[in-house]
């Protein structure tokens, strides 16, 4: 397969005759609204050769390159970054299935979310930074032991600190069974934040059957229980967003000895057919 440019790689020549813009501004809603038109009602599939063919969408691609020029340490707010650092990541997911042709799954492409996929300011991306390094506040995984930031890392600046532990629900990963695509305003992070969550448990994330005393959680939820607290801060977290207000009772009640397991993941291309 033939090697892509990432979404901001160009001539240092051409990117030193750009001028600096205000990237957080309108080109980024207009960004939102060309993905509300490329996806089914609820996000749960992407149409992505029809975003391919947005106008929107290669504007956002030209405009892009002057991320190479911005310095995303202006964000004063912890919701400037959640907001600024969320859309980035989702948009270089889309990004790269686009460029890198993905017909099948992600996961075909064993470097897909390791692999340098964009730059900012004198810094080069990759997913896995974006998601673990500044949104997860650098959190150590049980498959990774070492931070992604290491503390001689300029980036530290930019951890999102504390994390927030709705970040999960908010990732997509071009993949049938993560979550839902949206735009996301830091006016209003933590509102929606909170309703991605409750929209991921209560369309399938969390299943309580209260006769049989069995749970079965997504398999997110194991790879981020250290952003919960633990198990029992996953399961307290479920059970507060629960819409079911017998169901989440049920889920606190300390007799109700529950067996759970986590669901299988469907890797496969969240594609619009």
């Amino acid at each position: 397969m033939a090697t892509r440019l990432t979404l901001s790689e160009k001539k240092r020549q051409y990117m030193e005759g750009l001028p600096t813009r205000n990237l957080p501004g309108s080109s980024w809603r207009r960004s939102g609204n060309c993905w509300a038109g490329s996806f089914p009602p609820g996000g749960l599939t992407v149409d992505y050769r029809g975003l391919d063919a947005c106008d929107d969408y290669h504007a956002y691609r030209e405009k892009s390159l002057d991320l190479a020029r911005f310095d995303p340490a202006v964000f004063g707010s912890r919701e400037q970054k959640l907001a600024f650092w969320i859309n980035i990541y989702n948009m270089t997911v889309i990004d790269r299935l686009i460029r890198c042709s993905i017909d099948d799954s992600v996961w075909e492409n064993k470097s897909f979310f390791n692999h340098e996929a964009i730059q900012i300011r004198n810094h080069k991306y990759s997913l896995d930074d974006i998601e673990k390094g500044i949104l997860r506040g650098n959190v150590r995984t049980q498959y990774r032991p070492l931070r992604k930031f290491r503390s001689w890392d300029v980036r530290n600046r930019l951890i999102v600190d504390p994390a927030h532990e709705c970040v999960c629900f908010a990732l997509v990963q071009g993949s049938k069974s993560s979550p839902l695509l949206h735009f996301y305003q830091a006016e209003k992070i933590e509102a929606q934040l909170y309703a991605a969550a409750a929209g991921f448990i209560n369309g399938g994330g969390g299943v309580l059957n209260r006769e049989a005393k069995t749970r079965s959680i997504s398999r997110i939820f194991k790879w981020h229980t250290p952003d919960f607290g633990g198990g029992q801060g996953v399961i307290k977290f479920i059970a507060n967003h629960f819409s079911m207000t017998e169901d989440a009772a049920f889920l606190r009640s300390p007799a109700a000895s529950l067996k759970m397991s986590y669901q299988g993941y469907n890797k496969d291309l969240n594609i619009t057919v």
